[in-house]
């Protein structure tokens, strides 16, 4: 209103004397709160909630840059190489790890090393990191960095105010001995360490094969994360492990609500593991089918939290996206297994060969599925064939195993979901062996199938 900035305009008097007296301010009226309308800004509370989504989304976009640059940057030094810092690193203060991350997470958002982000450079982040922003949404955040201007560039100093700022909204302090949480404790956030280092201790759990996957008393350092279980799972979140800070620690903690933003478009979430109705197997691939399967309750909470496990891998791995063509094949029976496969759009058939060389189909898998996680995970050959069924051709997100392996052992939600859902896929192939096992015999037909009881 006239009257606000008014006020504003004679508190930021540069001269003390030209700045407006405490007793004309409580005289002022906007303080009075004459002339003041009595009707609600029209859209104030779309734009304020369009406002905090787009916060959410840009912190939930840095915090995974933070982890996948961290990642790459082990990997170097791994491997006794020297990891390509941002361009302008020596404004960065080497002695500060947090600093450090933010620089290196700059890459992220500017690959071409032009030193500055524009609108193109951050849609691109937004869709690696598997989020969902309209184009609008895009524009709206670039205006809103500090330094933008009318040029829509934000150059990385103003990128790094930006996100310092971002990281310090969130930012929690532990000192040394501090116990963070304890296994059983109810889950409120999850956690990227920005400095210091943390150690988690884990017992194994009932009914699952956590110490395989999950590592027990292990030390994180900065760009780790940990608290997976307050965005991941279903049902009640509590923490499956105890978390001490080895050092004074400082951390970036997330809710589930800035999770789950990342995953909206205009405020509404989509709707997870569904296939477009042009993508849906024909009537003419039913013929032969199995008789189909009831989904019960568990079963669809096991697939809603499996999404969720799948958008997390989707957004902390460096993944790679690929396109294949209608008939395309994803990988064959035999390969060796160094990657697992996210669907992103169209339809897979997987298959397995009959002794006999014919092929033999197990099923089909749509948007918000995966294929090729077992052979990750047991490091055995692939034993089923993968390949693109939809007319319209297949976008896939392609996860290198060791990317895989390290999401899976960092977090005890994903190990369960993606051992389930490998443990799922497996009984699928069996099942699917001994019906057409079973029909041959009826029919009279020769045995051509493999084991039935072979891993997948």
């Amino acid at each position: 209103s006239y009257n606000a900035k008014d006020l504003i305009r004679q508190l930021l008097q540069l001269q003390p004397r030209q700045r407006i007296e405490a007793q004309a301010l409580l005289q002022h009226n906007w303080i009075q709160g004459t002339d003041v309308s009595d009707l609600p800004l029209r859209g104030s509370d779309t734009n304020l909630q369009q406002y905090q989504l787009m916060r959410q989304k840009m912190s939930a976009a840095i915090v995974a840059s933070l982890h996948r640059q961290a990642t790459l940057r082990k990997r170097f030094s791994e491997r006794g190489a020297d990891h390509p810092s941002a361009p302008p690193v020596s404004a960065v203060s080497a002695d500060v790890e947090e600093r450090e991350l933010l620089a290196d997470a700059f890459q992220l958002f500017d690959p071409e090393g032009k030193g500055y982000i524009d609108a193109k450079d951050l849609a691109g982040v937004i869709r690696r990191l598997g989020q969902q922003m309209t184009p609008e949404e895009v524009r709206q955040m670039i205006e809103s960095m500090p330094g933008c201007g009318v040029s829509g560039k934000v150059h990385y100093q103003d990128y790094l105010k930006m996100a310092s700022a971002a990281i310090k909204e969130q930012s929690r302090h532990f000192k040394a001995g501090t116990v963070i949480f304890r296994e059983g404790d109810p889950s409120d956030y999850f956690y990227l360490i920005t400095s210091g280092r943390v150690r988690k201790q884990t017992r194994g759990q009932e009914n699952f094969a956590h110490g395989r996957w999950v590592g027990s008393d292990e030390q994180l350092v900065a760009g780790d994360y940990f608290g997976t279980s307050a965005i991941l799972g279903s049902g009640k979140r509590q923490r499956h492990s105890t978390m001490v800070a080895v050092t004074d620690v400082q951390v970036v903690a997330l809710g589930s609500e800035t999770f789950e933003a990342g995953h909206t478009v205009d405020g509404r979430r989509p709707s997870a593991d569904r296939a477009p109705s042009g993508d849906r197997p024909s009537a003419a691939l039913s013929v032969s089918a199995m008789p189909p399967r009831r989904h019960s309750a568990s079963s669809v909470a096991h697939r809603r939290s499996l999404a969720r496990s799948l958008r997390f891998i989707n957004m902390m791995s460096n993944n790679e996206q690929r396109s294949y063509s209608s008939g395309a094949i994803l990988f064959k029976e035999g390969d060796e297994g160094n990657d697992m496969y996210i669907i992103k759009s169209g339809r897979v058939e997987v298959s397995c060969d009959g002794r006999d060389g014919r092929k033999h189909s197990i099923g089909q898998r749509g948007a918000g599925e995966c294929c090729g996680e077992t052979s990750c995970l047991i490091k055995k050959p692939r034993n089923t064939t993968v390949t693109c069924v939809s007319p319209s051709g297949c976008e896939v997100l392609c996860v290198s195993r060791d990317d895989f392996l390290q999401l899976v052992r960092g977090s005890w939600d994903v190990a369960r979901d993606l051992v389930a859902t490998s443990e799922r896929h497996s009984k699928e192939r069996r099942r699917r062996v001994n019906f057409m096992r079973t029909r041959d015999e009826v029919s009279g037909g020769d045995d051509d199938f493999p084991e039935a009881d072979e891993e997948t």
